[in-house]
């Protein structure tokens, strides 16, 4: 089972800025959603690949009203966030084992 990362990062979040000043602005806080979506899309390649399961939790987590609350930084789950991310996994892992 592949599963895709939620974030809740934007340019402006505090650890954007943070990574940035950290890497010596190797990081480009404008682009930071669009390098995390490109890595999203190689988990689905890459999926869709080698025929195994797919989660998507980052288009789920991208659809929930106030997602924010889910993530410590935008990037780190809550214990809420760690519990909606097991009810996606859960169906998929059982299926999968049944394989």
């Amino acid at each position: 089972v592949l599963v895709t990362a939620p974030t809740a990062l934007t340019p402006e979040h505090p650890v954007t800025r943070a990574l940035c000043e950290q890497t010596h602005n190797f990081f480009d806080p404008r682009r930071i959603r669009e390098v995390h979506d490109a890595y999203n899309a190689q988990v689905r390649s890459v999926a869709g690949e080698l025929g195994v399961p797919l989660v998507d939790a980052a288009a789920r987590f991208d659809r929930l009203p106030g997602a924010e609350r889910l993530f410590k930084d935008g990037i780190h789950l809550t214990a809420e966030g760690h519990r909606v991310l097991a009810e996606l996994l859960e169906p998929a892992v059982r299926q999968a084992a049944r394989r």
